[in-house]
Parts: C-alpha cells; structure tokens; sequence
C-alpha cells in the first residue's frame, strides 16, 4: 500500500534543482556489503526531506538495531531532471554511510522525470507517470547501477505497480512488463552478478489483486520472470497477524506468504527468493481499528518476523524506523515507525532490538511440539506457537499465543543444560529448568528460551604461548607445535600473535580453541583427532572478504597448468597454482575465491593476490622463489585482543 506522500517528490525536486553539481555517469567498483542477515528495516537515509542532522541519528540507530538491510528510493527523478545530466551526488553521501556502516541497500529504481513521462511538474503526482519510452528508463537505470554498484546489494525495478497512487493515471500490466524487462536487462548488462528484485507488490486480503496483476505482467512478458527476488508487501493493518475468521478466508500473514510461495512455483520460479520489503503496525490515533497501542505494535514485531522467515520469507523489512514527513497522530503508516517524531524511541524500537540480539546469526530450524493446530475452514490454523532456531551449539525457542486466547502455562522441552529466558523487550525473565523442562506462561508476547551446553573450560587449561625470545612475545602453543612446522612454519605462518584461547568461529558460529599467527587463525577440533583435520586454518579468506564481488569465470575443461574449481566457479595457474600445490592446496588453504587481482596489501604496495577461503596468496616478485608467493596477513588485520 502506497503512503500518503503525495509531497514527496516535489521537495525532493526543489532541492535538487538547488544543488548545482551534475555528473556524467561513470563506473564505480568494489565491494557492496550484502550481508547475509534476514533483518531489514526501511531506514529512508536517501529522503531528501530529512535534515542532514538526523542522518547520523539514522545510521546509529541502525547500528543499535543490528539492521543488516535497508530499502531506500533512488528517485530517477532527482538523479536525471535534465535528460542525459546525472546527479548522483544527491544520494552519493548518504549511500556511502550505510555502506561504512555494513548495511546492505536494496534499491528502488522508481519515478519518472517531467521530460520522460511528458507529464508537466503542474500535476499532482507528476512523478509517478511511467515513461513514454520505457527504454529511457533502462539508460538511467544503467548508469545509475554502474555508479552504486559497489553500495548497492539488490536493484528493485519500481515499487507496487499495481497501485493507481504509484503507477498513474491507473495501474498497467503491459507496461509495467516493458518497464520490468527494459530495467532488467540494463542492471544485468551494467553488473551481471547483480540481484534483481521486481517491484513490491501488496498481497492483498480476499482478492489478491497483486498477483493478479502479476499474472497480466508475466503474460506480458512471454511467460518470463525478469527478476530474481520476488518483494511483496503483507500489510494487515486491522488485525493480528495470526487472525482467523471463520467467516471468510481473511488471509493471515502465514497464508499471504503462501500463497506468493504457490504463485511462484505456478510461474517457473519456485527457487526465487521471497522478501516481505514492507510490513508493519500503526500507533496512529482516531485511524479506528487501523491503530494498535505501543505495547500491542512492540509483541507484534517480533511475531511478523518469525512467521515471515518459518512460512517460506527469505528476508522481513519491517516498516520503518523513523517518518521523514513527521506526519500527524492519525496517520496510519506514518506511526509504523518504531522511533516517534520527536527520535524517541517506542516499545516496538526495543523489540527490534532484543529481536536481532537473540536471533542474529541464527538458523530457522522449523516447528517445536508447542505449535498447537486449530481447525480452519480456509487456512492452516494455530492458537500456540513455537519456532526452533539454531545458532552454532545454542539452540532457540521462539514461544507465544494468540492475542484471541488467554495466557496458559506451557513447559518446553529441553535438551542442553543450560537455559536463558528473554522477555520480547530484551529483559530476562526468572525461570528454573527442572527435569529436562522449563515452566512457562505463554501470552502474546512472544519469549525467547536460549538453551546452550556447559560453559567451555576455564582459560587455565589453555597454553599461555609466552616466549620472551620471541619477538612478539609468544610462540607456537605445544598443541598446534606439529602443524605449524608441517606446513611451512615461520615462512608460511608468521608469528604467533596471541596465546591459546576459546573463541567463537564467525564461520559456523561454535566455539572452538584457536591461536593467532600473522597470516592465519589455528582452530583446534578435537572431534576429529587421529586425522589431518585435527587442526584446520580458519576461514580468513572469506571473513576478510566479506560483501566483495567477485565474478565466476566460465567453466572449463582443466588442465595440468590451469585448474578449474566448480565449486566455488574460480581458478589456479601460474605461480599460485604451484604454490597451492606444493604447500598444502585443497586442506590447507581451501578453494580460490577469486580470480588474481591487483591490490594494495599490508605494506602498502600493490602486488597480484589471490583470495583463498582461508588464505590470501600474494606475489613478491622482488623474491627469490619459494618465498616469491606469500600468505597476505591477515591474521594482523583481524585479529582482536
């Protein structure tokens, strides 16, 4: 559903004509943070209405929040007012400190400059009029992926087109579908590893009129899909979003995803990705059954995202963080957002918080025996809810009721012997595990039950490594003493640069015994003693390359001096390949990541390197051989006392 924001782009227009600095488009590269995690938020830092002060209010807030995503409008509009004249400095800063923050963008390539749609700057909602040549459309959605390709992680080609308020003077499949493949094929030629999400759709109660919409854009399209994430919009703003009724099939949220999941499927794209790019609760006031407390929207939140991500959403973008119009009291999706006008934050801003803290990281397992069935006529039906996540050993029960039934005590089953009860505000909650079980009261407001084995042993079982002679201080702890001089030693290795200690692996999130060396991270698996992967490399490679982009070269047939790695789509010649022969290959240093580059390093020269999963290869030709390629350090750039 389209927001009440008819001024948008008309003050976004008067300030960009003041700003006098256009560009022509040019290349950027790099990497773009694209973060694995499914907790997006719509943050709005591009909304040219927000005071520049409240920018950095935006992005610590998203840093609190632990938002891994944000959905923001790059208005071609503002970006191109005067045909071929490019202004991307209008967004370029505010892009660039949700990219230092690690926040991955998703795109929204939307609205139409006076001069494309021929629609004069007179009439309402000028910018909302689609282009008249729709391959205009595709030469600024070009330009504008080759500028932010290195900030921007996904591209979304409009936003509900199948609304009158969005796509004026009335919604138009056929167009829409010239629209989507002109945009789709110009992301792809700029970027072809980009993602391409289609334009948000609201997957509406009873009707379903976005996907019948869809239905007219596909058939448009010769029955293609030109996009590669499916968005839609799930709002439900007059009831809860587990509501039954038995008098009409009312849809729930469960039921909404499901359907968008079976539409898919229908359509030869059951493998697509599903986002929710927009959902949310209003505290708005006088809006009727439109509006909920603060206390209500905060129990709400977590339970949107939970039966997001177990009923087939591979990302939840909760709408939104903060108006940028301040619009008034009775404004429904203006009092969506979790901080009010005046950047307090609501109930709701906490929930969020305690949210990301305890599922961070966390894998959605499925169902737990609590989740109780109830006979429906038009959908699968629960009054009680348990949904299992696991992160690394630590395994997570989400729990609540329905808001319709009342609070009702419930045990949940334990299998590790330690447990921590959350409340959905972040406070803990005093519960005793008795018998392999915890009591519970179960309400509306859901609970999280943290279960996790024993604590690991005391640092005192650990080798301390200290070495006077050294000239870190430290040597070679006595349990990785034989690996270490297997493999190379010093020329390989480096240094050591920390004792023995545990430490959580940002890979696989378990806890291992692990020791610092200037060029890697020693783990130490005791489960599988006795053979050669009793002591593994982390994964350095991957960790230090988080976000960046590196395209697959072509599959071939290999060959004793170039091999090719289908696993991962890249490959090994030449010195490195030597190198990643002779020293360890495939069980030292995993498979190549990428292709060889150059790049500046640690000494700030740059060489040719390679990246491994758990390594950096670097070529020294100042060197005699073997000490020609070199391990990349590291373990010093991420290594943390």
């Amino acid at each position: 559903m389209r927001k009440p924001i008819a001024r948008l782009l008309l003050t976004i227009f008067v300030l960009v004509v003041l700003l006098p600095c256009f560009a022509s488009a040019d290349d950027a590269s790099g990497g773009r943070p694209a973060p694995a995690s499914p907790f997006g938020l719509n943050l709005y830092i591009t909304g040219l209405e927000r005071p520049r002060a409240d920018l950095s209010k935006v992005v610590a807030a998203a840093n609190d929040l632990g938002v891994g995503w944000s959905r923001e409008e790059l208005s071609w509009a503002n970006i191109e007012p005067k045909e071929g004249r490019f202004n991307f400095a209008v967004y370029d800063d505010r892009l660039a400190m949700l990219q230092q923050q690690g926040v991955g963008v998703v795109g929204m390539l939307l609205t139409t400059p006076s001069w494309a749609s021929g629609v004069s700057q007179e009439q309402p909602n000028w910018y909302w009029y689609p282009p008249t040549d729709p391959t205009a459309y595709g030469r600024y959605v070009e330009a504008t992926v080759n500028h932010w390709k290195d900030r921007v992680a996904v591209w979304e080609l409009w936003n509900e087109p199948d609304k009158a308020g969005t796509w004026q003077p009335q919604p138009n499949p056929a167009a829409y579908a010239a629209l989507l493949w002109q945009g789709y094929q110009a992301v792809k030629r700029a970027d072809p590893t980009a993602q391409v999400m289609l334009g948000s759709v609201y997957i509406h109660d009873r009707n379903n009129e976005g996907l019948a919409f869809l239905d007219r854009v596909v058939a448009a399209s010769n029955d293609q899909l030109n996009f590669d994430i499916m968005g839609v919009h799930t709002f439900m703003t007059d009831r809860q979003p587990e509501d039954v009724a038995h008098d009409n099939p009312v849809q729930n949220l469960p039921y909404r995803l499901s359907i968008a999941r079976q539409w898919l499927a229908a359509h030869g794209g059951a493998n697509k990705p599903l986002w929710v790019t927009e959902d949310g609760e209003s505290t708005c006031t006088g809006c009727g059954a439109n509006g909920v407390s603060p206390q209500l929207q905060a129990e709400r939140l977590p339970r949107q995202y939970v039966l997001a991500i177990a009923n087939g959403a591979d990302k939840f973008f909760y709408f939104q963080l903060k108006d940028k119009f301040n619009n008034p009291p009775s404004d429904v999706f203006g009092n969506m957002a979790i901080i009010d006008n005046n950047w307090q934050p609501k109930p709701a801003y906490y929930a969020y918080k305690a949210m990301t803290g305890v599922l961070g990281g966390a894998t959605f397992v499925g169902p737990g025996p609590l989740l109780r069935p109830q006979p429906d006529r038009w959908q699968q039906a629960y009054d009680r809810y348990e949904y299992i996540f696991r992160r690394g050993d630590a395994i997570i029960h989400v729990l609540w009721q329905r808001e319709d039934v009342p609070t009702a005590p419930a045990d949940v089953t334990l299998s590790l012997p330690n447990v921590q009860v959350i409340a959905s505000d972040g406070s803990a909650i005093a519960a005793t595990a008795q018998g392999g079980r915890i009591h519970l009261n179960l309400s509306a407001s859901p609970i999280y039950v943290i279960e996790q084995p024993n604590p690991l042993p005391t640092g005192e079982s650990l080798d301390p490594a200290a070495d006077p002679a050294s000239p870190s201080g430290l040597r070679v702890s006595s349990r990785f003493q034989s690996f270490w001089a297997k493999y190379g030693g010093l020329p390989t290795f480096g240094y050591a640069i920390s004792s023995e200690r545990y430490e959580q692996s940002a890979s696989d999130g378990k806890s291992y015994i692990v020791q610092w060396f200037e060029r890697a991270r020693f783990e130490w698996h005791p489960e599988l003693l006795g053979s050669d992967n009793a002591v593994e490399l982390g994964l350095l490679g991957r960790q230090v390359t988080v976000g960046r982009n590196f395209p697959a070269v072509a599959s071939f047939q290999s060959t004793p001096s170039t091999v090719y790695f289908a696993a991962t789509g890249h490959s090994l010649s030449g010195r490195f390949l030597q190198y990643w022969q002779t020293t360890g290959g495939l069980t030292l240093f995993g498979y190549p990541i990428s292709e060889p580059l150059t790049e500046a390093v640690s000494d700030g020269k740059s060489y040719t390197v390679q990246y491994f999963e758990r390594a950096r290869f670097e070529y020294h030709p100042e060197n005699q051989p073997p000490y020609d390629v070199l391990l990349g350090l590291l373990g010093r750039q991420l290594y943390k006392p």
